[in-house]
C-alpha cells in the first residue's frame, strides 16, 4: 500500500476550513447564559401609575412599566438609574421590525419647584373667565390713562408700559 503526501498548503487550508466551521457547527442546545430579566410590561391603551403621584394615558401602540420595571430597563440599556424613576414609555415593536428608530420616555420626579395645587378644587374656571373678561374689556387705553405709548414695527398699535400687572 502506497501512501501519498498531501502538500503542506492543501493541509493547513482544510485545517483552518474546519476551525472556521466550529462556530457555526456549535450543538443547538446550548444554553444562553445571559441572565434573563422580566420586565412587567403594560401594553397600551391603558393608565401607567407614576407612583402614587401621577397617571398617565398609554395609547395603543406603545408599552409602559413602572419604577421597578424602569430601573431593570434602564439597567439592559446600560444606562445609569438615578433611583428617582416613576416610569418608562416605548414605541411597541412587532417582531421583525427594524431597531434603528428606537426611542424610549424616563418619568422622574424632583421635589424642586413643586407647587401644591391644593385649591384646585375649589377654583371655579368661569368665574375666573369672566373675571379676566370684564377686567379686559374695562381697560383703559394706554393713552387714555395718561401713559407712555410706543409701537412695534409694523403696526401703529400702542403697548401699555407700566410697572402693574393684571
Amino acid at each position: 500500500m502506497r501512501f501519498t503526501r498531501l502538500p503542506r498548503v492543501s493541509l493547513h487550508l482544510a485545517t483552518l476550513l474546519g476551525l472556521l466551521a466550529l462556530p457555526f457547527s456549535a450543538p443547538a442546545q446550548e444554553q444562553d447564559t445571559a441572565p434573563k430579566v422580566k420586565i412587567d410590561w403594560q401594553d397600551g391603551p391603558t393608565i401607567g401609575k407614576l407612583g402614587d403621584l401621577a397617571e398617565i394615558k398609554i395609547p395603543e401602540g406603545y408599552r409602559f412599566a413602572g419604577a421597578d420595571g424602569t430601573r431593570k430597563f434602564l439597567e439592559l440599556t446600560q444606562n445609569p438609574p438615578s433611583g428617582s424613576e416613576l416610569g418608562v414609555l416605548i414605541p411597541a415593536r412587532k417582531e421583525g421590525e427594524a431597531s434603528n428608530e428606537f426611542w424610549f420616555v424616563i418619568f422622574e420626579f424632583h421635589e424642586i419647584g413643586y407647587v401644591k395645587d391644593d385649591d384646585r378644587d375649589k377654583l371655579n374656571a368661569d368665574n375666573l373667565l369672566k373675571e379676566l373678561q370684564t377686567k379686559r374689556a374695562t381697560r383703559k387705553e394706554p393713552s387714555a390713562a395718561g401713559l407712555p405709548t410706543t409701537s412695534t414695527v409694523g403696526t401703529n398699535r400702542p403697548i401699555m408700559m407700566s410697572p402693574r400687572r393684571i
